[in-house]
Parts: C-alpha cells; sequence; structure tokens
C-alpha cells in the first residue's frame, strides 16, 4: 500500500466522481481506477459502490476513510515538520477556536506571534466543540483552544487545561431586571432564555440554578450555536442567556448589554487546548501553543496593554 492510493482513494471519496477525481489529481481515469482497485485487492474489499452518476463508499470503505485521513494528516504533519526545520518554523498553521478564545486570547497570541514569526501563516476556524473536536481528530486542525470537552471515552484526543473562564447572566442594557440590585431565581424562571445547544456543562449549571432553590427550570426558547446570534438577539430584545465573561466585555464596551446582579454564583468553565493524543504538532504548531501558554501565565490583560502601547 502507497501514500499515492490512499490520496487517490480520499480524493474520489471526496468528490464521489472519479472523473473529477482524476482532473484533481491530474492523471488519467483508467490510472485513477487501477490505482483504486489495487488498494481494495490489497485490503480484499470494495470500498466504492461504482454507479452512472459517480461512486459512493461502502461500509468498508468509510471505516478506511477514517485511517485514511489520519494517515494523511500525519503525513502533512510530518512534511510541515520538515518545512518548517528548514525554513525556520515558517509554514501554515491550521488551528480552531471556540467564542470565547476567539474574542480575547486567540486575536493577542497571534498579533504577538506574527511579530515574532512573521513568516507562519494560520489558517483559523471558528466553532464550537461539536465542529472543533471532528476537525482536530481528522487532521484539519493541529489543535483547538476552547472549553473542555466532553470526550466520552475518545481515546483518540487529550485535553490540556489553560484556565477557567466565568460565565455571567445576561440582559441588554435597558431590560426590565437591568437595575434590579439582585435578581432573584424566581424572577429569572420567568425571562425568556437563548443557550448555546452544545455546552452541557453550561446547561447542567442553568438547571442546577433552579432546581437547587425548588424551581422548576424555564423552557429554553431558543438554542443555537452562535454566539453572534445570541448576543444579537438578547441586545434587541427581553431575552438573556449566559455569557463569558470576555464576551460580555466587548458587548459592554459597545453599550449593549450588562450583567445583571443575581443572587446566583458565577459560572466557571475550564478552556485549554484538545489535540491529538498520537503524533506531535508542527514546530510553528507548537511554538504556538507554547505562546498562548505564555500570555495565559503572563495575564492576559497585562499583555494586551503592552501590545496597544506598541
Amino acid at each position: 500500500m502507497e501514500l499515492n492510493q490512499l490520496r487517490h482513494f480520499l480524493t474520489a471519496a471526496r468528490l464521489h466522481n472519479l472523473t473529477l477525481a482524476a482532473r484533481e489529481l491530474d492523471i488519467s481515469q483508467p490510472a485513477l481506477s487501477k490505482s483504486i482497485r489495487l488498494l481494495e485487492q490489497q485490503l480484499g474489499a470494495v470500498l466504492f459502490e461504482r454507479g452512472r452518476f459517480g461512486v459512493r463508499l461502502t461500509r468498508m470503505g468509510e471505516a478506511v476513510l477514517m485511517h485514511s485521513q489520519a494517515i494523511e494528516a500525519q503525513t502533512q504533519s510530518l512534511k510541515t515538520q520538515v518545512e518548517g526545520l528548514k525554513r525556520g518554523h515558517a509554514g501554515l498553521v491550521r488551528i480552531g477556536c471556540g467564542a470565547s478564545a476567539a474574542t480575547a486570547l486567540i486575536p493577542v497570541a497571534l498579533s504577538r506571534f506574527a511579530k515574532k514569526r512573521p513568516d507562519v501563516k494560520f489558517n483559523v476556524l471558528y466553532g464550537l466543540n461539536r465542529s472543533l473536536l471532528p476537525w482536530v481528530r481528522s487532521g484539519d486542525i493541529e489543535f483547538a483552544l476552547s472549553f473542555a470537552p466532553t470526550f466520552s471515552g475518545d481515546s483518540d484526543l487529550i485535553y490540556e487545561p489553560l484556565y477557567n473562564e466565568i460565565g455571567c447572566i445576561v440582559a441588554r442594557k435597558d431590560h426590565p431586571l437591568a437595575g434590579t440590585r439582585s435578581v432573584s431565581t424566581a424572577r429569572l424562571a420567568g425571562c425568556k432564555w437563548v443557550l448555546s445547544q452544545s455546552l452541557p456543562l453550561d446547561r447542567l449549571w442553568f438547571q442546577n440554578i433552579f432546581l437547587s432553590r425548588g424551581i422548576d427550570p424555564p423552557d429554553v426558547t431558543v438554542e443555537t450555536d452562535s454566539t453572534v446570534l445570541m448576543q444579537s438577539l438578547v441586545a434587541s430584545s427581553d431575552f438573556v442567556t449566559i455569557l463569558p465573561r470576555d464576551l460580555l466585555s466587548q458587548g459592554a464596551e459597545q453599550g449593549l448589554v450588562v450583567e445583571l446582579k443575581t443572587e446566583v454564583p458565577r459560572w466557571s468553565g475550564s478552556v485549554g487546548i484538545t489535540r491529538r493524543r498520537r503524533g506531535a504538532l508542527s514546530p510553528a504548531g507548537a511554538a504556538f501553543r507554547d505562546e498562548i501558554k505564555d500570555i495565559v501565565a503572563e495575564g492576559l490583560p497585562r499583555v494586551r496593554k503592552t501590545l496597544l502601547k506598541r
């Protein structure tokens, strides 16, 4: 089995069409078909169902796809490492981040890192763990900076905590409860809520606010993965939500939202780096990870002020 065979297989699986795959690979279609047939013979399994309008993976093909993606990721990582060592850590770093990190830590880290290693380029994908973890697992990104994931026994990934993020209950600045000295849990239960649908610890904390006081948790009116929608909805209506403190600060600076003063303790969640357990980060990726750790150790507000003064 050769790496070219896996590359041919992955391209055909992605495009679902041998003609298009051959064109992208810059080889003839008979050569591509021969390469895939040889791979099927070596594995002793049919990988594609072939039809008039293209090809699609069999169940065995889907299993091979997962492993091939991992091999391709490791191959790309090896190439990046060699290139980085030859060019002093130049190259492309692919990472992912969640809402809080995208607002606060990642912009500061990118700005400071670019001054030290101007030849390193970045591709930053944004999302919640539901999207970020598959990207890490498949090798689309080297690591993700986000709230602590729920692995459910996933042995392919490893999580390294960096700091705790504080979550606040947020409303628009002229919300009926905004001027209240201490909003009771009962009054919170009467609010319309918009919450993330992909943060299980966030949701458990939300339910416990009410259950610990003998109150039925209110129904969540809107569930979304978009923090932009959450903030916009809260800023323009009587909806309330839970936002990380850094996102709250951004909205407060714009005069859109405020933290409600309540009788309940703030939510706290771990933010850290998730990466593949096997395989090494590229040299540039490892250097950027270390930059993030340095900023956390020095204190994000202090580093941000230093950058703004320059």
